[in-house]
C-alpha cells in the first residue's frame, strides 16, 4: 500500500488521509478481509512511521493553479505572445 502512495504522489496524484483510509478499506473489503474503520486507522499510522518517506496530506492550492495554467487557451496565448515577441524583436537562439 506505500508503495501505491508513493507511486501516486511522484504522479502528482497523493491522497489525503481520508482518502487513504477509504482506500484502504476497500482494498481489505475486496481482498475478504473485514476491519473496522478505527483499526484500519491504527494499520495507517503503523505504516507511516515505518515508511517516512511516505505523505497523506491535503494537496496545495499551488498544484491546482499549475494545472489550470496549461488549459489549451492559455498555452495558446502563450505561444501566440512568443511569436509576436520574436518577430518583433528578432531575438537570436542564444538571446531566448
Amino acid at each position: 500500500m506505500a508503495e501505491y502512495f508513493k507511486q501516486a504522489a511522484k504522479l502528482r496524484y497523493g491522497f489525503t488521509e481520508k482518502e487513504a483510509l477509504k482506500l484502504s478499506l476497500q482494498y481489505d473489503n475486496t481482498n475478504g478481509v473485514v476491519m473496522t474503520q478505527n483499526w484500519v486507522k491504527k494499520v495507517l499510522r503503523g505504516l507511516r512511521k515505518s515508511h517516512e518517506s511516505l505523505c497523506l496530506r491535503n494537496p496545495e492550492d499551488t498544484s491546482l493553479t499549475r494545472c489550470k495554467s496549461f488549459y489549451r487557451e492559455n498555452v495558446t496565448k502563450f505561444f501566440r505572445n512568443l511569436r509576436e515577441l520574436m518577430s518583433r524583436h528578432n531575438f537570436t537562439p542564444n538571446k531566448i
